[in-house]
């Protein structure tokens, strides 16, 4: 590639544009950072035109495989990625997505924070894994059992009758593993 590295914020506005399309396959793209560039910051650039041009961002869609979406939350925001489990049992990326809470959803508990990243992530992937079997992956022990625990205060039964139309299993993994 013979993009040569940005020199002001203007500069790294125009290669964010022209990565903008693929955002959402990209883990942790952020945006509102300030403006710096060090060492640090040409290594990762000049690795972002690695990936673009070495290598598959995401793997392609096979609707007979086992698809896993893992999703979590912080204090800020919810993340989720969409993967496929192949025959020699490796995960491959398919997607991925986060958004920040609202001050309001900054607010929830833990487990509503959670349980609103089950749904997020759901959401999000409603197009692959509407008519299909998968597993949610969440690191809230607690959330295994939403879909079978009766008298569900009132904010966690609204997302657990969203999560009713799909066909799914809630796996938990230990946030170190996750």
């Amino acid at each position: 590639m013979e993009m040569k590295p940005p020199t002001d914020k203007t500069g790294v506005r125009s290669f964010l544009g022209a990565l903008a399309f693929y955002n959402k396959f990209y883990y942790n793209f952020s945006v509102d950072i300030e403006f710096k560039w060090t060492k640090k910051e040409i290594d990762t650039f000049n690795a972002v035109k690695r990936w673009l041009t070495s290598k598959p961002i995401l793997s392609h869609f096979h609707a007979e495989r086992l698809h896993i979406i893992a999703a979590d939350a912080s204090k800020f925001g919810i993340g989720a990625i969409l993967y496929e489990v192949d025959e020699n049992n490796l995960r491959h990326v398919l997607e991925y997505a986060s958004r920040l809470f609202t001050t309001g959803e900054q607010n929830l508990a833990a487990h509503l924070q959670e349980a609103k990243g089950l749904v997020f992530a759901v959401k999000k992937f409603h197009y692959r894994v509407a008519n299909s079997y998968f597993l949610l992956e969440t690191d809230h022990c607690g959330l295994c059992y939403i879909m079978t625990k009766k008298d569900l205060p009132p904010a966690m039964a609204r997302l657990a009758m969203f999560l009713q139309g799909y066909d799914f299993d809630i796996v938990y993994k230990s946030g170190k593993k996750h």
